[in-house]
């Protein structure tokens, strides 16, 4: 098929008539690229701090300096595709003083290369999890990092090359499709693998509970029996100290939890992203539908909510592996992921 340089745009912004109602319209959409690209660029500098503050101590962690890259990057891309030709509507909103200098093509790419990065950094995420809690998920051959590397830079090259051919030639709508539907088929297949090991977390959490509270019990049982008859001495004191079981418990229920909890807002994260990524391919662009305008409102609603959904999962990110102890320095006990380690 030829290059129609002239065809529709595969995803148009949406078209006014109404000029009074689009100064409103106009309004609300300049707070939410101004606010979004505030919030993802203070997220990028939180992470690139936590790089420079912790980057001796941890650079052998390569979970930590990869998903915090990863986190770093995406907000550099979103904040300037924000911050310089938000959605490309640099043309469409020029009487407002919403000029731009940049190339559709530029615009297009900074966009685009969000999604990879989103499904990079929750891969490594995944795989730091497993390695952490030692929870069976999925297939050994899946975790093997050749194959994680290829994936990752499979989306990074399907991404750049689709937005690129159809930035010049807008009739190659259908590479967005192969496109989007990579992302939504990768990212299902992630969330899946999160609710699975999620699942399995939380049944290990609560056989390991039933445990300890019967530990507990046999421990307490013979301590009663014991100091009933006789008073201890200081060996049998120590020996007592020792056997404890309460400051290992508590460690391993803080690292359970946070790790539960990161499994779960990633996979509702994850669910949320995929499934406005198919309402994005069926409903409010409509690429397999004839070329149409969206209406003005849906479509900027449905950009903010995508935009704080892509929020909350950078906030996942961060708190995966920026989170530091109470004396300022890395905690294995507390930080649980970041001590793990994947040996390339």
């Amino acid at each position: 098929m030829p290059c129609q340089v002239d065809a529709a745009v595969p995803e148009p912004n949406p078209h006014w008539v109404n000029s009074s109602a689009t100064h409103s319209w106009f309004i609300v959409f300049q707070f939410h690229i101004y606010f979004f690209a505030t919030c993802f660029g203070c997220i990028g500098i939180y992470a690139l701090v936590s790089v420079v503050d912790h980057g001796r101590r941890v650079f052998k962690k390569r979970f930590f300096l990869a998903i915090n890259f990863l986190l770093i990057f995406f907000a550099v891309v979103r904040t300037a595709f924000l911050i310089y030709d938000p959605y490309e509507s640099g043309n469409g909103l020029q009487r407002f003083g919403n000029d731009t200098h940049l190339l559709p093509v530029t615009t297009r790419v900074l966009h685009g290369l969000g999604y990879p990065c989103l499904t990079s950094a929750f891969t490594l995420i995944f795989l730091a999890i497993i390695n952490c809690v030692k929870v069976k998920a999925v297939s050994k051959k899946v975790q093997h990092p050749a194959l994680i590397i290829s994936i990752v830079t499979l989306h990074f090259a399907i991404v750049i090359s689709a937005d690129t051919t159809v930035a010049f030639c807008g009739g190659y709508k259908d590479l967005l499709i192969v496109c989007q539907s990579f992302f939504i088929i990768w990212g299902a297949v992630i969330c899946v693998s999160y609710l699975i090991c999620g699942y399995r977390i939380l049944s290990f959490t609560k056989c390991s509970h039933k445990v300890l509270a019967v530990q507990s019990a046999t421990v307490s049982t013979s301590t009663s029996s014991t100091t009933a008859g006789i008073m201890p001495n200081s060996s049998y004191v120590r020996l007592r100290k020792k056997s404890s079981i309460a400051p290992k418990s508590t460690a391993v229920c803080t690292s359970v939890k946070k790790i539960t909890r990161i499994t779960i807002y990633s996979a509702i994260l994850g669910m949320c992203c995929v499934i406005m990524n198919i309402y994005s391919l069926f409903g409010i662009y409509g690429v397999l539908a004839p070329p149409h305008f969206p209406a003005p409102w849906p479509w900027l609603m449905y950009q903010s909510l995508f935009r704080i959904v892509e929020l909350g999962m950078a906030v996942v990110m961060a708190y995966t592996t920026n989170r530091p102890s109470k004396n300022g320095t890395l905690s294995s006990k507390t930080t649980a992921i970041r001590t793990a380690d994947w040996k390339v």
